[in-house]
């Protein structure tokens, strides 16, 4: 299931909870003792608190999430832009052959900022895949922008508000590509080419965690998956689609807004690369049917005789 998070509408600030609106479910029951398992229990599965974080609601976020990766990067290639270009390479009259693109999926990447993330309410905590320091955590939205479209797409598509870090107005002293576009400088067995966006994502092994799982949840959800990421293929360079994945965790909140798409906001989203080289994995039995085949770890088949 994808949603195109360029057809949402969405009350910006109706979203989510008011800090003194959040109660305990024992005490929006009366109970002296909310921490109570006897007086959480669920009654024909219905849940107690109606502010109470549903799997299917997570889910849809997610599904969202993983939609709006691809739309960001169809909306910049549907709109003309191409290969990453750099700032520095003029910064007195930098190249704008992508800027049309750059627009489109500005526009794209900010109704998905918009709907899935609670950034309306305060900082979100967000540690992308590929950042590193000082700006590993992308806790602001203009973080979590630039890193989604890229530094030449804040400049060229956004507004001077956008700029990240502040006063990088003309990338002077920052530059990023962006994950959402994969159209940067890549490598792989060998040859060099340049990205042609994605062209498919898609998930696995999802665990959620909410008030069905354990009596503590209500008004927050946790998950932990890996999400998957198709490459457009490239022919001229004999590369063909290639598939990446990343470790997922998130947690949740819900909305109050009866008009809002999306009922569970991002509140946290921690994302790494999934290991598939050096681990402390010292051997293992062959695993057998596991689909990314690029993810099976290279380690050494354990000896019968092993002993410890």
């Amino acid at each position: 299931m994808k949603f195109s998070l360029s057809k949402l509408t969405f009350t910006y600030m109706a979203l989510g909870f008011a800090n003194n609106e959040i109660e305990t479910v024992g005490a929006l029951r009366g109970s002296s003792s909310p921490s109570s398992p006897d007086n959480l229990l669920l009654e024909d599965d219905i849940p107690i608190d109606p502010r109470c974080v549903e799997q299917e609601d997570a889910e849809a976020t997610v599904a969202a999430f993983m939609g709006a990766v691809q739309g960001i990067s169809e909306a910049y290639f549907d709109a003309g832009g191409g290969d990453a270009n750099t700032i520095d390479e003029n910064l007195a009259n930098p190249d704008k052959s992508n800027e049309a693109g750059c627009k489109a999926a500005y526009a794209e990447a900010m109704v998905a900022l918009g709907a899935a993330y609670a950034y309306a309410y305060g900082p979100v905590l967000f540690k992308p895949t590929l950042t590193a320091v000082p700006y590993t955590y992308r806790n602001e939205l203009k973080g979590a922008l630039s890193y989604f479209i890229g530094t030449e797409c804040v400049l060229l598509g956004g507004k001077p508000i956008d700029v990240f870090p502040p006063g990088n107005s003309d990338g002077s002293f920052f530059q990023e590509y962006g994950f959402g576009l994969r159209n940067s400088p890549q490598e792989w067995e060998g040859l060099n080419f340049v990205g042609k966006g994605w062209i498919d994502v898609y998930p696995e092994d999802f665990t959620y965690m909410t008030y069905k799982n354990s009596p503590v949840y209500c008004d927050t959800a946790i998950a932990i998956s890996r999400i998957c990421f198709v490459t457009a293929p490239v022919p001229l360079s004999r590369v063909p689609s290639l598939t990446t994945c990343v470790d997922k965790t998130f947690t949740f909140k819900n909305s109050r807004s009866p008009s809002a798409q999306l009922r569970a906001l991002l509140t946290s989203h921690h994302s790494s690369s999934s290991i598939t080289g050096r681990s402390l994995t010292m051997c293992q039995a062959p695993i057998l049917g596991f689909e990314p085949e690029e993810l099976i770890p290279d380690v050494q088949q354990c000896e019968a005789t092993t002993s410890f």
